[in-house]
């Protein structure tokens, strides 16, 4: 006979392992997620992100391009997080540019 445990996963993006008491982080495991590679930011701005701004904003494609070179250039210079976030949002200020 199995004698099943449940067992209880907390899953949190902040960092409250500062504020958790000691004896409680003794039994627990700390997992370190990081975000985007920068090769999979430039990937998903090309295959997602910039088509989707090219249509939120009016534009048509053939006259509305993002080199790679210009996304890796957003990438490196314009955002910070780990995520897509501010990497949407910066390629859809770059639309709306356009498409005035």
């Amino acid at each position: 006979m199995f004698q099943l445990i449940c067992l209880q996963f907390y899953l949190s993006v902040l960092p409250i392992h500062s504020t958790l008491s000691s004896p409680l982080l003794d039994r627990c495991e700390i997992v370190h997620l990081a975000g985007y590679t920068f090769d999979e930011k430039v990937a998903i701005a090309n295959r997602f992100l910039v088509p989707k701004q090219i249509g939120m904003n009016g534009l048509k494609k053939q006259y509305a391009e993002m080199s790679e070179e210009t996304l890796k250039e957003i990438v490196t210079e314009w955002t910070r997080e780990a995520g897509v976030r501010s990497l949407e949002r910066v390629i859809a200020g770059v639309a709306r540019f356009k498409a005035v």
